[in-house]
C-alpha cells in the first residue's frame, strides 16, 4: 500500500509539471495571436504562419529536451537554471504595446513577431513534457501515458480558451497565464531537485535495452507527423477564409488534432487502424460534399470539416502510436514528430501559398489521407479471400475510395479552370470570373475565397453602374445618393475590392480607398473600370487602414465606409472602441461612418449597436433586397452619426430601414468575441 501510493506521489511530481506546462503551451497561442493580429490586418494567414513558428518553436523543444536529457546529474540542474531566467524575461513582455516588424513579407513579419515575444518561454514550455517524461522514465515503467496526459492538457487549454475570451480581457489573461508560468517554474525545480536527490546507480528501468532505430522508422515518423500537421493547416485555412480570422474557429480543429494524440497514445488499440481508414474515406466524401456547396449552412462545414481532421489525425498518429519505440528513444522519437510537424506546417502556410494558386493543399493532404487509407485497408484485407470481402461487405470503402479520388480532381480541376484569373498571396486567393460572356449584360465578378467582393458589367453601356453589395438600393447607395448635389464630397473607403463605390463620384470629388492586399488594388485596375471611369479623384492607399489612418492628418471625410473583409466577416480589429475613435477622428462633425455587415455566419448588429451607444451616435440600419434588375445583392448596412441631419433624410417607412438594432458587449483591442454573435 505504500509502495503505491509513492507510486503516485511521484507521478503527481512529474505530471504537474507535464500538465501545466501543456496547458500553458496552449493557452499563449491563440492569446499571442489575438494580440498581434490587428497589426498584420486580421489576415487568416496570421494563424497558418503562426502554427508553422508553433511547430518550429516545438521542434526546438523537443531537441532541447533530447540533449537535455543526456547531460549528466549537475548539468541536469541547467535546466532549472534556464527555466528560472526564462521566467524573469517572460515578466517583462508587453506584447500589446506592439512589435516593431518590417514591411517586406508578411510571412517573415509573423515569424519576426512572435519570436520576439514568446519565442523563449514557447521553447521552454514545448521541451518539457519529452524531458520529464524521459526524466521519470527510471521512476515509471510507462512514461508514454504523459503524453496522452500532456495533449489533454493541451486540449483542455483550447477548449477553456473561448470562455476566457468572453469573460476577460487580454492583459488579464495575460496576467492569469503569468502567474501560472511562476508556479509552472517552481514546480519544474522541485520536480529535479526530488529526481536528482532519489536518482542512483541501482535505479530500476524498464528500459535499459536499446534497440537502433532505422533510417526508414524515422522517415515514417516525420512524413506521418508532417501529413496530421498539413490537414490540420489546410482545414484551418478553410475555416478561416469561409467563416472569419478569430481563435475561435482556429481552436477547434487543433482541439480535434490534439484529442487524436491523447486517443492514440492511451489507448493504441482505440485507434484500429483498419476502422479509422474507413472513417477516413467515409470523412472525405463528406468534406468534398461541403466543397462542392453540398452543405450550406455554417454548421455542417464545420462539422464536416471536424470529421474529417478527427479521423484523419487519428489514423496517422495511430500509425504512429503503434510504432513508437521504446524508452530509451523516447526524446527521438518526440524530435521526429516535431520536425514532420514543422515540415506539414512549412508546406501549408509557406510553400502553397507561394506554388499553389488556390487552396489545393486541402486537396493534397485529403488525397494523401485516401491513399493511406487505402494502403491500410489492402494491408488488412490481403490475406482474406475474396468471397468473403464480397459477402461481409468489405469491399465497400474501396468503392467509397473509387469514388473520391476521380471526385477531388474534379473539384480541384474545376477550381483552376472555371475563374479567368486566380491569384494568391499572403492575404488570400483572389477570383475572376466572367458570366454570360457572349451577351450584352456579361458582367464579371471579384472573389476573395467564397465572398463576393464586387462585380461589373462588362459592356461599356452598362459598366459604370453600382453593382453587388453598392447598388443604388443599398445602405451605402441611398447614403452616398444624399450627396449629389453637395460639391466636393470626401469620402474614405476601408477596402477596395473592385472599386464600385467610385462610381458614385462625381467632379470635384475626391475618393480615398484604403486596402491591404495590393493583390486587390492590381486587380482593380487591370480587371475592372471602376476606378479608370470615376469622374471623382481617386486616391488609394496600400497598408492596414487603421495604421494608415492613425498616421493621417485628420481627412474631414464626409462618409467613411467600412467595408474591408477577411473571410465572411470584417477583421475585428476594424470594429473596436479604439478603431471607432479613429474612424470619428477622420469624419467632420457631420459625416457618417457607413459599416458593411452583410454576413452568412456571424450578426454583428449588436458589437455595432454597443459601440454606437457607447459614443453616443445616431444610427441607421439598412437591410436591402434586390428589385430583381441589374446585379444588386441583399445587402446589411449600419449607418453612425454624431447627428440625426444626414442619416434622418433616409428614415422612411421602408420596412427596411430602422432607427434600432439590438446591444450586445462593446469589442475592444482588449475583449472580443464572436461566440454569442453566431447565427
Amino acid at each position: 500500500m505504500e509502495q503505491h501510493a509513492h507510486s503516485h506521489r511521484r507521478q503527481l511530481l512529474f505530471g504537474l509539471p507535464i500538465v501545466l506546462g501543456s496547458f500553458l503551451l496552449f493557452q499563449i497561442q491563440p492569446i499571442i495571436i489575438k494580440t498581434l493580429l490587428p497589426q498584420f490586418g486580421g489576415s487568416a494567414a496570421t494563424w497558418t504562419v503562426a502554427l508553422l513558428f508553433f511547430q518550429t518553436a516545438l521542434l526546438l523543444g523537443y531537441i532541447y529536451a533530447h540533449y537535455a536529457g543526456r547531460l549528466g546529474n549537475r548539468k541536469k540542474y541547467t535546466h532549472v537554471a534556464i527555466a528560472a531566467g526564462v521566467f524573469v524575461f517572460t515578466l517583462l513582455l508587453k506584447p500589446w504595446s506592439g512589435i516593431a516588424v518590417g514591411t517586406a513579407s508578411p510571412i517573415l513579419n509573423v515569424l519576426v513577431a512572435l519570436a520576439a515575444t514568446i519565442g523563449l518561454p514557447y521553447i521552454l514550455l514545448a521541451g518539457t513534457s519529452p524531458l520529464f517524461q524521459k526524466l521519470a522514465s527510471p521512476f515509471n515503467p510507462i512514461p508514454y501515458r504523459y503524453y496522452a496526459l500532456s495533449n489533454a492538457a493541451s486540449l483542455a487549454a483550447l477548449v477553456s480558451f473561448p470562455l476566457f475570451e468572453l469573460l476577460l480581457p487580454l492583459r488579464a489573461l495575460w496576467g492569469i497565464w503569468m502567474i501560472l508560468f511562476g508556479i509552472y517554474t517552481g514546480l519544474v525545480m522541485y520536480a529535479h531537485a526530488w529526481a536528482q536527490a532519489h536518482r542512483t546507480g541501482n535505479t530500476p528501468s524498464a528500459h535499459r535495452h536499446t534497440n537502433r532505430v532505422r533510417a526508414g522508422t524515422i522517415v515514417q515518423w516525420i512524413l506521418l507527423a508532417a501529413l496530421g500537421t498539413l490537414l490540420l493547416t489546410s482545414i484551418t485555412t478553410m475555416l478561416s477564409e469561409d467563416i472569419a480570422a478569430t481563435p475561435l474557429i482556429w481552436i477547434v480543429p487543433l482541439a480535434l488534432y490534439l484529442l487524436s494524440f491523447i486517443i492514440c497514445f492511451e489507448r493504441t488499440e482505440w485507434s484500429g487502424h483498419r476502422h479509422f481508414a474507413v472513417y477516413t474515406l467515409c470523412s472525405a466524401f463528406i468534406m468534398l460534399l461541403a466543397m462542392q456547396g453540398g452543405l450550406p449552412h455554417l454548421i455542417q462545414q464545420v462539422l464536416a470539416a471536424s470529421l474529417l481532421v478527427f479521423c484523419g489525425c487519428v489514423l496517422v498518429h495511430g500509425e504512429l502510436a503503434r510504432g513508437k519505440p521504446d524508452a530509451t528513444h523516447l526524446t527521438r522519437f518526440y524530435v521526429c514528430i516535431a520536425i514532420g510537424g514543422m515540415v506539414g506546417g512549412l508546406l501549408g502556410s509557406v510553400v502553397a501559398p507561394l506554388f499553389l494558386p488556390d487552396y489545393l493543399e486541402l486537396h493534397v493532404s485529403l488525397g494523401a489521407g485516401v491513399l493511406l487509407s487505402g494502403f491500410i485497408l489492402f494491408q488488412a484485407d490481403k490475406k482474406i479471400h475474396m468471397r468473403r470481402l464480397l459477402l461481409h461487405g468489405r469491399f465497400i470503402p474501396y468503392v467509397i475510395m473509387a469514388v473520391v479520388i476521380p471526385l477531388l480532381l474534379v473539384n480541384a480541376h474545376a477550381r483552376l479552370t472555371g475563374p479567368v484569373l486566380v491569384g494568391r498571396n499572403f492575404y488570400g486567393v483572389l477570383k475572376i470570373s466572367e458570366f454570360e460572356a457572349a451577351e450584352q449584360n456579361a458582367w464579371r465578378v471579384l472573389m476573395h475565397g467564397n465572398t463576393n467582393h464586387g462585380t461589373q458589367y462588362i459592356h461599356t453601356a452598362f459598366r459604370t453602374r453600382p453593382t453587388s453589395y453598392y447598388g443604388p438600393n443599398s445602405g451605402i447607395g441611398r447614403l452616398l445618393h444624399t450627396y449629389e448635389q453637395q460639391p466636393n464630397t470626401r469620402v474614405g473607403i476601408i477596402g477596395l475590392g473592385t472599386g464600385t463605390l467610385a462610381a458614385y463620384g462625381k467632379p470635384g470629388d475626391n475618393y480615398q480607398f484604403y486596402e491591404i492586399n495590393p493583390a486587390v488594388l492590381s486587380v482593380a485596375q487591370s480587371s475592372f473600370t471602376y476606378l479608370a471611369d470615376s469622374r471623382a479623384q481617386i486616391t488609394t492607399h496600400i497598408g492596414d487602414a487603421r495604421l494608415v489612418l492613425t498616421q493621417q492628418t485628420a481627412q474631414q471625410f464626409d462618409v467613411l465606409v467600412v467595408d474591408a473583409f477577411s473571410g465572411d466577416a470584417i477583421p475585428i480589429h476594424l470594429l473596436t472602441n479604439e478603431a471607432l475613435r479613429i474612424y470619428l477622428r477622420q469624419l467632420n462633425p457631420e459625416g457618417v461612418l457607413a459599416i458593411h455587415i452583410s454576413n452568412r455566419h456571424v450578426d454583428l448588429k449588436p458589437v455595432i449597436g454597443a459601440l454606437a451607444k457607447h459614443h453616443g451616435l445616431q444610427l441607421l440600419h439598412i437591410a436591402s433586397q434586390p428589385n430583381g434588375e441589374g446585379l444588386e445583392t441583399p445587402s446589411s448596412w449600419v449607418l453612425l452619426s454624431q447627428t440625426k441631419k444626414r442619416i434622418g433624410n433616409i428614415l422612411t417607412t421602408d420596412t427596411s430601414v430602422t432607427d434600432t438594432i439590438p446591444m450586445g458587449r462593446m469589442w475592444t483591442d482588449q475583449y472580443s468575441s464572436i461566440l454569442p454573435l453566431l447565427k
